[in-house]
């Protein structure tokens, strides 16, 4: 029987939960979207993947060592927006409802990881490698195509709204002309948006990666740089004022390893009486408790 690790990107069904249903109030008025769909996506998860083992990992608040590495470049003048320059202040909500999700899932004896100043991404990444050396395959929910360069790992990215449920090394293959280990160059090459990191100009997914596979590497792109002054293919240009934002790029787009992260917990049942007491107290009784217990390990 295969061992399975399910990891949640928590953020991101936080957010896709909190925005995808609205006005979900209690009576005395708290706002309970994002915990009602997160507990509804979990539970359909759970039933689709049947995992060995189940972890939920948070970005840590705090600003972590990509926000100084570009705060050093805009001081330095070749970078001009923070990173993940996004506002806040709409979102107080949102970081309630992430402090009652964690209460559930403590509940339901799911591994919980969120450490200060730390990008889940980075602890996700640090989980899958640990786990392929284990024998495990990962199933990651999560929409962050920062995941691919994962792919290279036994690891799928659940897509409950795909047609397979999944997206593997496979798809990836007949989706790019490059590998999954070369998505940190393709990434350098066009930036992101959702991560404020501006790419190089007239550089989209397509030419990144017509790019990528053809200099294989960011060190050998940038030493034809260095060798012409400036290229000019598949209808865009780099110069050598480029070289410093592709080194920066592509720091921030690879997944760092992180120290002292505990192994994900066993699945030993869920306290029921605690979960049913705070379903109650968030009036989503009507999401069925023994769903989780049977996912889980039974009732502790």
């Amino acid at each position: 029987m295969n061992k399975v690790l399910f990891l949640i990107d928590g953020n991101y069904l936080m957010y896709r939960s909190f925005w995808g249903i609205r006005g979900l109030t209690t009576s005395y008025g708290l706002l309970v979207n994002a915990v009602y769909g997160f507990l509804m996506s979990l539970g359909k998860a759970l039933d689709d993947i049947k995992p060995t083992k189940v972890a939920v990992i948070f970005d840590g608040r705090g600003k972590t060592w990509r926000h100084e590495l570009v705060e050093k470049a805009i001081e330095e003048g070749f970078a001009t927006r923070t990173y993940k320059d996004r506002k806040k202040s709409e979102l107080e909500n949102f970081y309630q409802q992430m402090d009652i999700v964690k209460d559930l899932l403590g509940t339901m004896n799911i591994s919980c990881y969120c450490r200060k100043a730390t990008e889940s991404d980075d602890i996700i990444s640090t989980l899958v490698k640990r786990y392929d050396k284990k024998g495990y395959e990962t199933a990651l929910f999560t929409k962050d195509q920062d995941f691919y360069q994962l792919l290279r790992y036994n690891m799928r990215l659940y897509k409950p709204d795909a047609p397979n449920s999944y997206f593997s090394k496979e798809d990836f293959k007949k989706k790019f002309i490059v590998k999954p280990r070369q998505w940190c160059f393709v990434g350098a090459l066009m930036g992101d948006g959702s991560d404020t990191i501006d790419g190089i100009r007239g550089i989209g997914p397509k030419k990144a990666c017509l790019l990528a596979k053809k200099y294989h590497t960011l060190k050998k792109l940038v030493m034809k740089i260095k060798e012409e002054g400036s290229i000019s293919e598949f209808g865009c240009t780099l110069q050598r004022t480029d070289i410093r934002k592709l080194r920066m790029n592509y720091k921030l787009k690879k997944l760092a390893d992180v120290e002292n992260i505990c192994d994900v917990g066993d699945m030993v049942g869920i306290n029921r009486k605690a979960l049913r007491k705070l379903f109650k107290k968030y009036e989503i009784e009507s999401l069925p408790t023994m769903r989780f217990a049977n996912a889980l390990g039974g009732i502790q």
